[in-house]
């Protein structure tokens, strides 16, 4: 198989993006969660088509946003003040805006790890 046509038949990779975020009780509640989500969502440039919430016993939640270019996905740990941001797209994520936005809000970035597809399809770990 070509060069050229590899490129073609993963033109529409995806880039995966999780962030580990230290939060305060009252930032874990429904109306910071999704003002977090939609300033993520419109910081890079993505479109929610539809959220679906679970709770669970105890306080944590999931929320799984249907993105127009893939899903996000938030996840809380109540019991120690943790959120899990995963946002996957099939458009490049910039990270530095995702950065910048959580050194200018009152959650706590912890850690921020990804996923990107090379040119031949294979995952390979990193942020660019």
């Amino acid at each position: 198989m070509s060069t050229e046509l590899v490129k073609k038949k993963v033109a529409g990779c995806q880039q995966i993006v999780a962030c580990t975020i230290k939060a305060a009780p009252t930032l874990l509640m429904d109306v910071p969660l999704y003002s977090l989500i939609h300033l993520a969502v419109d910081i890079l440039g993505l479109s929610i088509v539809r959220n679906v919430v679970y709770r669970f016993e105890g306080g944590g939640k999931t929320i799984v946003c249907v993105l127009a270019e893939s899903h996000l996905v938030v996840e809380t740990f109540p019991e120690d003040g943790i959120v899990e941001l995963e946002i996957a797209s099939c458009r490049k994520i910039d990270t530095n805006k995702l950065y910048k936005m959580f050194t200018e809000s009152e959650y706590e970035l912890q850690e921020m790890t990804g996923l990107i597809k090379n040119e031949f399809g294979s995952w390979g770990h990193g942020l660019k």
